[in-house]
């Protein structure tokens, strides 16, 4: 694998989270988007790779949603 494991023990950050589906042609691409509470505000897209869904990339996209917060 390209990235660590998430460490045993690590909060999980409590933002807004959905599957999403991305259309291609002729298929579509599976992902997971980590919104903000507020909106109009970014959300964070991860596209699953090959090997799918990687519990690293969740964990990623809600500590990006979640620090996107602290900002305001």
């Amino acid at each position: 694998m390209c990235h660590p494991e998430i460490p045993a023990g690590a909060p999980i950050p409590d933002v807004r989270v959905t599957d999403a589906v991305i259309p291609v042609e002729d298929s579509a691409m599976p992902g997971f988007l980590a919104l903000p509470e507020r909106t109009p505000a970014p959300g964070i897209l991860i596209i699953n790779d090959v090997f799918g869904r990687s519990p690293f990339y969740e964990q990623l996209a809600r500590r990006l949603n979640a620090r996107s917060k602290l900002s305001d």
